[in-house]
C-alpha cells in the first residue's frame, strides 16, 4: 500500500509518501524518514 499527499504550512507545501500499511496498530519495523537538504538540493539527491 502506498499513500501520497501534501501538507501545507506557512504558505508552503511539503510532499510525502507512505509505503506500507500506515494503519497497522504496531508496525513490524521502525519507519525510515528521509528529508532532502532544502532549497538548492533537490530530492533527486537522495
Amino acid at each position: 500500500m502506498t499513500v501520497e499527499g501534501t501538507i501545507s504550512s506557512g504558505g508552503l507545501e511539503t510532499w510525502y509518501r507512505i509505503v506500507g500499511d500506515a494503519t497497522a496498530p504496531r508496525p513490524p519495523k521502525l519507519p525510515v524518514l528521509a528529508l532532502h537538504g532544502g532549497p538548492g538540493l533537490p530530492h533527486e539527491s537522495l
